[in-house]
């Protein structure tokens, strides 16, 4: 990260080298992740990731629930897409878990249905 900013011929040779990004478990990414993942997707804007800020369970290892709270305001091009339709959980459980996470701080809503 630290050659990237200090010499931009390093960070455009990886953004040309890399010209799609894919992130899974978003969510659970540290600053460090996030910052490479802005680094890297700034010049061509191919990034897509998946993530459920509900489901975050690395904070002890340094995951920032924050980048995926602030996901729209750091990639104002990009698109959202909620998943809410769940085809492994009855009614029953959704709402169980509905329950349950709709205490979290700092979260985004969802409804969770079958």
């Amino acid at each position: 990260l630290l050659y990237c900013e200090e010499k931009p011929e390093i960070l455009e040779n990886y953004q040309h080298k890399f010209k799609y990004t894919l992130v899974d478990e978003y969510q659970d990414i540290n600053f460090a992740q996030y910052q490479l993942v802005k680094l890297l997707s700034g010049k061509y804007n191919n990034l897509f990731v998946v993530g459920d800020p509900d489901q975050s369970i690395y904070k002890f290892r340094g995951a920032d629930l924050s980048n995926i709270l602030r996901f729209e305001q750091d990639f104002p091009h990009s698109r959202v897409i909620k998943l809410e339709q769940s085809y492994r959980s009855t009614k029953v459980i959704l709402e169980g878990a509905t329950n349950l996470i709709k205490h979290n701080r700092n979260r985004k809503e969802k409804e969770l249905w079958t």
